[in-house]
């Protein structure tokens, strides 16, 4: 019979501690809730997988190595089969190890890992006889695509009018979740959710919080126990956010309490109506993809050129041109590095019916999508920001600088092209691992 054991460990970042994001120092001031590391371990009696939900930005490569070789000493499952997957909340201790206006925040990365080995090595303690459901839904009304067509052939992060022409949503976003529920005796003793959008519903505030995965995480355990675990994995929500630009109505403050109490709502539905699972095989496959970075076209070198040249030069946010001198900076920075390639890692891991599919980075919604589609598993989920970071993973239609996610920017810029090296290769990595069955 099919055993798994859970457990959680509080990461909640000390005041004074970096967040990520906006470019800037941003200092918690104040905690609104706590972040947390949630680890699921599932064994067959063969063989054992590994499952930690992560409140961070992202967890860098090096960082997740340093932790899969501490749970492997400490509880003997391979690296390869324990998959680390990030939240994406911009309001936890910064991760990203780049400086952001300051020293990258090692003393709490350094708490992190040991955390989070910590955690998946007591989840493998805990295994014990279980049960598993799938569920699946849409929940619709929360989540936008983000990048707009203003005009036939015109695509941009702005949306706007042109000439007669109104804007509307470049492409259509996935809304669908998938939900596992876990039971011992009977009783719901953890819950995986799977869904995409942007973890920065918080705003830009002063204050660390598991965004909406958090309340959640809250109305969850209140409905199934204190002792019910709760994993979100974050989908495929490069290119989609909580907030419609066309209208006016969805620039909602406290929009990730909206969010998580509507997602907990729907995913309990789900779970009242999943489908129980019998004897589920598990399987885990993990490949290595090496990818080139996207280097600066001379137009774009001139344009930093030009952004350098502006008056004033302040690292404040107060300065007019402050975004467009932090992107100048990272376009040469991008330059110095160079194309090497670099090596990411993609894993699927199956159990039973439902097949996880992981990247290692802000994948663009339509790579979701077309897994979806073309994947031999009734249920499906997509864990974006997992097994490290890469940056931004856009399609070839957004190759513009009038698009955010496609400026050459901090990190890494995949060229071209990579999401789709890398939907091929996980879903030929799903398909073996069906046909093992």
């Amino acid at each position: 019979m099919l055993k798994s054991g859970f457990y959680q460990t509080d990461i909640t970042p000390a005041l004074g501690t970096n967040m990520p994001g906006y470019f800037h120092r941003r200092p918690v001031k104040t905690i609104f809730d706590n972040l947390y590391v949630t680890a699921w371990v599932i064994d067959d009696g063969a063989r054992r997988i590994a499952i930690a939900s992560v409140d961070a930005v992202w967890v860098e490569r090096e960082h997740q190595t340093a932790i899969k070789t501490r749970v492997q000493e400490a509880c003997g499952i391979p690296v390869p089969d324990i998959l680390i997957a990030a939240t994406h909340t911009h309001t936890g201790g910064s991760t990203v190890v780049r400086e952001y206006f300051g020293s990258p925040e090692t003393e709490y990365i350094e708490f992190l890992i040991k955390r989070t080995a910590d955690c998946i090595t007591m989840a493998a303690r805990n295994v014990s006889d279980c049960e598993l459901s799938f569920g699946a839904g849409e929940l619709t009304g929360h989540s936008y695509c983000r990048i707009f067509e203003n005009a036939p052939g015109s695509i941009s992060s702005a949306a706007k009018n042109v000439g007669p022409h109104k804007p509307k949503p470049y492409t259509e976003i996935d809304y669908g979740f998938t939900v596992i529920d876990v039971r011992r005796n009977g009783k719901t003793a953890g819950v995986v959710v799977n869904w995409a959008n942007h973890c920065d519903t918080v705003g830009r505030g002063i204050g660390a919080s598991a965004d909406y995965p958090g309340k959640m995480r809250e109305i969850l355990k209140e409905r199934f126990g204190a002792d019910c675990a709760v994993l979100f994995l974050q989908g495929a929500c490069g290119n989609v956010c909580h907030v419609n630009k066309l209208d006016e109505r969805t620039f909602v403050p406290g929009q990730y309490v909206k969010i998580g109490t509507a997602l907990a709502g729907e995913a309990i539905k789900s779970i009242e109506n999943a489908e129980p699972q019998r004897d589920p095989a598990i399987g885990a496959e993990t490949l290595y993809l090496a990818v080139t970075q996207r280097l600066p076209a001379p137009e774009q070198l001139a344009w930093a050129d030009g952004v350098n040249a502006l008056p004033g030069g302040s690292d404040s946010p107060e300065d007019k041109n402050f975004t467009d001198r932090y992107f100048a900076r990272e376009t040469y920075e991008q330059l110095k590095k160079g194309s090497a390639p670099v090596i990411c890692d993609l894993q699927v891991i199956r159990i039973g019916e439902l097949a996880i599919y992981t990247s290692p980075g802000e994948l663009f919604n339509e790579y979701a999508r077309e897994i979806k589609s073309r994947s031999p598993y009734p249920y499906n989920m997509i864990a974006a920001y997992a097994n490290g970071y890469i940056g931004y993973i856009t399609t070839p239609a957004c190759a513009s600088d009038d698009i955010y996610e496609c400026r050459i920017k901090s990190g890494y810029t995949p060229e071209y092209g990579t999401g789709e090296k890398m939907t091929g290769l996980l879903l030929e990595a799903g398909n073996r691992l069906y046909k093992s069955k």
